[in-house]
């Protein structure tokens, strides 16, 4: 993917995920499925999420062969209880951490892009990689969201 490409990606699941937090309290309580997370729970998974991109992006671009350290999301889940969070707080810190990526991002040359870190569980981890990251990944949980709003069970493509 173009860095063009990913910046547009960003941008227009920030729009969608921004747009998910304004959803009524009914709808963010519901679950894509049983035993799954709630949109709540959702949205505040993605803002940590973007924590996490944005500082491994930032150790990348900083750092030579940072360590990427995984983080357990049903841990966070559980420890930061995200079914009590307010979600204008989760909105609000969801923007500005993705506006944060999205202007790293676009200062990247091709040569920072290429930059890497040494993650445990993945040998072709860049700082290219990491923005695009970001943008499937909010695009993976937008999926469940959709979902949640029609009030449908969402089951992952093959």
């Amino acid at each position: 993917m173009s860095k063009k490409d990913v910046l547009a990606a960003l941008n227009r699941s920030m729009e969608r995920t921004l747009a998910a937090c304004d959803w009524d309290d009914k709808t963010l309580s519901r679950r894509y499925g049983k035993g799954k997370w709630s949109g709540k729970q959702i949205l505040a998974h993605l803002a940590d999420c973007e924590l996490n991109f944005l500082l491994r992006m930032k150790f990348i671009l900083a750092e030579n062969d940072p360590p990427i350290v995984p983080f357990e999301q049903d841990d966070w889940a559980k420890k930061f209880d995200y079914d009590a969070l307010d979600v204008k707080f989760v909105k609000e810190t969801f923007r500005i951490l993705r506006q944060n990526l999205i202007a790293v991002t676009r200062e990247c040359g091709e040569a920072d892009l290429k930059r890497a870190g040494k993650h445990p569980q993945r040998p072709d981890y860049t700082a290219g990689w990491v923005a695009a990251h970001a943008a499937e990944h909010n695009d993976h949980h937008l999926e469940q969201l959709d979902a949640i709003r029609a009030g449908i069970t969402w089951s992952p493509k093959k």
